[in-house]
């Protein structure tokens, strides 16, 4: 697929709409997604480079790929299903910082809503628990 990163996209409300169904039909087709979230500037700006997708893969699903294989190549799908650029991201491993931004998206598939609950409420509680010594170490160090 031709690497359009690089572009800003503007779409109409309709086609937004559709990119939002269309996403949600191709994680349906994939079982070791237990929940995802669309996030980043698509859901929140008029003007978007990509489609950001977290995604939350059943750890009771054996033989899973690494997650930057997987990453790559459900992002792949995506960008051929959408025929726009997605940006996809395995939640189970990411750093706090990303996992709190992405449970403030919008929630586009959950296969048990309590795992997504528990998730998003142990996301919240680290960050808010980390939040206060991540300002103080910041200040820190600017004021080298």
């Amino acid at each position: 697929m031709t690497n359009r990163r690089g572009r800003t996209h503007t779409i109409s409300a309709q086609v937004r709409e559709w990119a939002v169904d269309e996403l949600k039909r191709a994680l349906a087709l994939h079982p070791e997604v237990a929940f995802a979230y669309l996030h980043g500037s698509f859901v929140s700006e008029p003007v978007f480079r990509d489609l950001d997708v977290a995604v939350y893969l059943d750890p009771e699903v054996p033989d899973r790929k690494p997650p930057w294989q997987y990453e790559s190549e459900l992002g792949s799908e995506l960008e051929a299903a959408l025929r726009m650029p997605v940006d996809v991201r395995v939640l189970n491993c990411a750093a706090l910082s990303f996992r709190y931004q992405a449970v403030k998206g919008h929630l586009l598939a959950a296969r048990e809503a309590d795992l997504v609950d528990e998730f998003r409420a142990r996301t919240w509680d680290d960050y808010f628990d980390f939040a206060p010594f991540a300002r103080r170490y910041l200040r820190e160090v600017l004021s080298e």
